[in-house]
């Protein structure tokens, strides 16, 4: 979406405070230096992701220590989607463990426990 904000800058002719920068979610080592921001936000994005793991390892690297990576998805919107190639091909949740709740990312294919990947 970078390009269609820098777009609006133009036709607004208002000079940005930042200037938006494209970026796969997977490669925003190549975009951003290490422990660049103080946050990280991502809403209903990262479930169009091809690697949505590698995205959360990245976001996680972008992010100063003791910053937060801040990520608000609808619940299991793949479902939803039928899970189609480019638009909504995850699916997020929260499930009941017996240590508390815990992260999930899926789809028909896989399945990954976010919160005991992260941990291991």
């Amino acid at each position: 979406l970078a390009r269609f904000y820098l777009q609006l800058f133009d036709i607004l002719q208002h000079e940005p405070p930042a200037f938006p920068l494209q970026c796969a979610t997977e490669a925003l080592n190549e975009c951003f230096p290490q422990h660049h921001f103080d946050v990280v936000h991502m809403r209903n994005s990262l479930d169009h992701a091809n690697d949505p793991l590698m995205g959360i390892l990245q976001l996680i690297w972008v992010v100063r220590p003791g910053g937060w990576v801040l990520l608000r998805h609808a619940r299991n919107e793949g479902v939803a989607g039928h899970f189609q190639l480019g638009l909504h091909q995850w699916a997020f949740d929260i499930e009941d463990a017996p240590d508390g709740q815990h992260f999930v990312i899926w789809s028909p294919s896989l399945r990954v426990d976010v919160s005991q990947w992260l941990l291991s």
